[in-house]
């Protein structure tokens, strides 16, 4: 059985963990990887930007069907990343759970987490609008939401993990953070880094393959879309992996600055 350490561990520790809950898990949480990438990247097969970019006839066009299903997409790309989350939650806690199980906990905190989405949304909203006050506030302010934004980082596994809401989320995973910014951060970035050589090699094979098959003349879109999908299932479930080990981290060094406190304050 799958454990998750007790104990704070270095950067290198929490990776390792990481992957070790990512080895465990990763065929279960692989199906709803896969429809969560597909369900988000279904746009792109209505959608025909990146093969007029490419041909240097790019025109801004009306939104059409690809806008509706990017939104839609979206939201159901969401809920299965959740329902990703919650299976590889209920993993590292040593109470594994069934795929329904899974949907079932993510429909119960789909809400939680689009007001954490909406949060971050609003946010990046304000850093841009600061543009129509002046250019010079625009870095500034960009900085500043990205900071905030790895504050928050942790609030959509938290509705998950915690069963709490998103208003909570957000607040706890503001505490949590606070003090090993710079951690997270480094800690987040090595695991995207990761994510995203999976994803080019992942892009490579599936080109080659394409290649060998006869189908080099699909559309461009239509590659990043498979591709997409395909990487869904592999850095989708590393990513919520590398987020659990993380946060699990986060919680023991707050709880054992919490004790360090009461013993100094309850004094010799």
């Amino acid at each position: 059985m799958y454990r998750m350490p007790t104990v704070p561990q270095d950067i290198g520790g929490v990776l390792d963990t990481a992957f070790a809950l990512f080895k465990a898990g990763w065929r279960g949480a692989f199906g709803l990887a896969v429809a969560g990438g597909a369900a988000g990247g279904a746009f792109r097969l209505f959608d025909d930007t990146l093969e007029r970019l490419l041909a240097g006839d790019f025109v801004p066009q009306p939104p059409g069907w690809g806008a509706v299903f990017l939104v839609a997409g979206s939201l159901a790309s969401l809920y299965l990343y959740l329902g990703v989350t919650a299976r590889l939650a209920a993993l590292a806690a040593e109470r594994p759970i069934s795929i329904q199980e899974a949907l079932r906990r993510a429909l119960r905190r789909y809400l939680s987490l689009l007001l954490c989405v909406g949060a971050a949304a609003a946010a990046g909203v304000a850093a841009m609008t600061t543009a129509f006050l002046g250019v010079a506030l625009l870095l500034p302010s960009f900085v500043a939401v990205m900071v905030l934004l790895v504050y928050w980082y942790f609030a959509g596994c938290l509705v998950v993990t915690r069963n709490i809401g998103g208003v909570a989320a957000l607040r706890s995973s503001f505490v949590l953070v606070r003090g090993h910014w710079w951690r997270t951060v480094a800690t987040l970035t090595v695991g995207y880094c990761i994510a995203l050589v999976a994803t080019v090699l992942i892009g490579v094979a599936a080109a080659s393959v394409g290649a060998a098959a006869g189908f080099a003349n699909v559309s461009p879109d239509a590659l990043v879309f498979v591709v997409e999908t395909a990487g869904s299932g592999i850095t989708v479930p590393f990513m919520v992996a590398v987020s659990l080990a993380a946060l699990r981290d986060l919680e023991v060094r707050r709880k054992g600055a919490d004790l360090a406190a009461r013993i100094d304050a309850a004094g010799p």
